[in-house]
């Protein structure tokens, strides 16, 4: 496997047009055959060489932008708030019932970290 860059890639159909055989292409670039043919395919189905792509994949955040500000905005006001505190401040202004875990892990991809209290 190597990364081939999308404009090393355009030049395929250019190449095609004077050369006849996938194999002699992937020759001359020293890029394998079926990633030639996968790559001319792409070009004839999509019009371009890279596929378009299907949008956003696996299950949805269970936590939006506007409840991820609140949380935020949760914490400006009381920095040493506990995952439970949060939890229900999130739920009395935004009405989301989610587990704590959901917090700290949401929190903690934003760049938050905490203490753990013992």
């Amino acid at each position: 496997f190597r990364y081939i860059h999308p404009q090393q890639k355009a030049l395929l159909p250019t190449i095609k047009k004077t050369v006849e055989r996938n194999r002699d292409i992937a020759e001359m670039t020293e890029i394998s055959a079926r990633t030639v043919r996968r790559t001319l395919k792409n070009y004839y189905d999509y019009g371009d060489v890279v596929p378009p792509r299907m949008g956003q994949v696996g299950r949805p955040r269970a936590l939006t932008g506007l409840d991820m500000l609140y949380l935020e905005g949760l914490i400006e006001r009381r920095p040493d708030s506990t995952a439970s505190e949060l939890r229900w401040g999130l739920f009395d202004g935004m009405r989301v019932n989610v587990d704590e875990s959901t917090i700290t892990r949401a929190l903690h991809r934003h760049g938050y970290s905490y203490k753990k209290v013992r």
